[in-house]
């Protein structure tokens, strides 16, 4: 994890970023770097809750795959907050073919 000194806006709004569909709000509005970061991280994510949600209806599997991407939001969240840059394995990787201005 990569440690970047932010200010306190800056911090709140990437991890805005891993709350669901708010993904958009940063996705639009920052022009950070830092942002930009979680916030294409943050949208990968958040298609991947959508796909997850419906899968939740297969008992265990479902419910397993939905703890598993809970605590991943968890830990995104906690490290855009502390400022660090946590680079999610396979989603970072997808979000890097999001382009933003």
């Amino acid at each position: 994890m990569q440690e970047i000194n932010n200010t306190n806006n800056n911090l709140k709004l990437a991890a805005l970023s891993y709350l669901f569909i708010t993904c958009l709000i940063p996705l639009i509005l920052g022009k950070d770097e830092f942002i930009k970061f979680h916030s294409r991280q943050g949208f990968v994510l958040s298609n991947i809750q959508i796909v997850v949600i419906f899968l939740m209806s297969i008992p265990v599997f479902g419910w397993i795959l939905g703890i598993i991407v809970i605590l991943i939001t968890v830990l995104a969240i906690r490290s855009s907050l502390s400022g660090g840059k946590w680079k999610i394995p396979y989603i970072y990787n997808l979000s890097l073919k999001i382009k933003i201005k």
